[in-house]
């Protein structure tokens, strides 16, 4: 073997070797990056948060937004004019004028206006009364004294005294006396009447809360001149002792609310504790506000609390419906989705579409509405080893933490 081909099998050689170390170095770094995905996946798998497909009752249940508002507002003015000479005394507070706030019984003095006018109008009125009584009583004896000059009459006419013609005078005379009887009578009864109505203008001058309730607003002030006219401004307004909720509810849902369904509602004044209460009445006059129909529902709650103020904004839960003893999943496991590199490879094309459908939805969707009695179809994951895999179930109505199974 001369120089030339031991240097040439060197120089292979070493070519080979080379190449030979690459492609080791390449299958080493593939290697390593399998087994990092696969650990990776693995972890991954290992750290799926997990939930239990459970049986139990799950109630449908609507929410919405409310008003607390009294169930009455009456508007107190005043029924006769005058001058305000002094203000009731809060029934709470004695040494303090009632105002906003005040809690009053019905009864409660409010204001009181000057009723010096008033009580000469009553005294005036009174002793219209007993001239009317006097003038009844003189007539009266008129009448008698007429009567008996026509028995009189009649005797001597039958004794042929006294021509016919007296006698028809005293009958006319008896019928006159009768007739100023019944004149003097019903002066008495408008005297009587206009007593009563000056006695009422009398008692009006003290302003009366007219219902048990709190006073929402106070517009009397002493010294203030006051009149009955239709235009007058109130002088208080007072809220009934008893509360309602006002919840607005879509046309979606209104159906189905019945009357005495059982409901939860929160206010600002008490955020950390739920009350309760039931549904009272469905108001017919719907809203429709931008192609958008809503109805007003009341809402009475239990039992009177003094932190539920008129007009909070309460927010309303009403159990609607309850599936009992039925199959549920949290609603969690029906929104959660997988990494595409967590799915079990034989379905990952199929996983990527609707990951693809899924992100091509339409922004500001929100997910399960709670009234959507009717079946939906949606996904939820099993593990597959180190991968997960879709399951598609139907499911029914939702209480917002759990949401019942019907099929799948």
């Amino acid at each position: 073997m001369n120089v030339i081909d031991r240097e040439s099998r060197t120089h292979g050689d070493t070519l080979l070797f080379i190449l030979a170390s690459a492609l080791l170095a390449v299958l080493t770094v593939g290697s390593d990056q399998f087994v990092a995905r696969a650990a990776a996946a693995e972890a991954a798998a290992q750290s799926f948060p997990t939930a239990t497909v459970t049986r139990g009752d799950v109630p449908l249940t609507l929410t919405c937004d409310g008003t607390v508002e009294p169930e009455e507002v009456i508007e107190v003015g005043a029924e006769v004019a005058g001058r305000i000479v002094s203000l009731g005394r809060d029934p709470r507070e004695p040494t303090r004028p009632v105002d906003s706030g005040s809690v009053v019984e019905a009864g409660t003095e409010l204001a009181r206006i000057d009723d010096s006018v008033y009580q000469a109008d009553v005294a005036l009125a009174q002793a219209s009364c007993q001239r009317s009584e006097a003038e009844l009583r003189r007539v009266q004896v008129k009448l008698a004294h007429a009567a008996r000059r026509q028995e009189r009459a009649k005797e001597l006419v039958a004794n042929n005294n006294i021509s016919t013609s007296d006698l028809d005078q005293a009958q006319c005379d008896v019928e006159v006396a009768k007739a100023n009887v019944a004149v003097a009578e019903a002066a008495i009864a408008q005297s009587r009447a206009g007593l009563d109505l000056a006695q009422k203008r009398l008692s009006s001058t003290r302003i009366l809360a007219p219902v048990r309730g709190v006073i929402l607003t106070r517009r009397a002030n002493v010294g203030q001149t006051v009149s009955p006219v239709a235009n007058a401004p109130c002088l208080f307004s007072i809220a009934q002792d008893r509360l309602q909720i006002r919840a607005t509810v879509a046309e979606d849902d209104i159906g189905l609310i019945r009357p005495g369904q059982a409901v939860r509602f929160a206010v600002s004044t008490c955020p950390n504790e739920s009350l309760c209460g039931k549904v009272g009445r469905i108001r017919l006059n719907a809203t429709k506000t931008q192609d958008v129909v809503t109805y007003t529902v009341a809402i009475l709650p239990d039992k009177s609390d003094p932190r539920v103020l008129p007009y909070l904004t309460a927010h309303v839960r009403i159990e609607a419906e309850c599936r009992q003893n039925v199959l549920n999943v949290p609603n969690t496991a029906l929104r959660w989705w997988p990494q595409l590199e967590w799915v079990a490879p034989d379905v990952r094309d199929q996983v990527e579409q609707l990951t693809h459908q899924r992100l091509g939805r339409r922004r500001g969707e929100s997910g399960t509405k709670a009234a959507e009695a009717a079946a939906r179809k949606c996904r939820v994951w099993i593990p597959d080893g180190q991968f997960v895999r879709p399951f598609e179930v139907q499911t029914g109505i939702t209480d917002g933490t759990v949401t019942e199974l019907t099929g799948g």
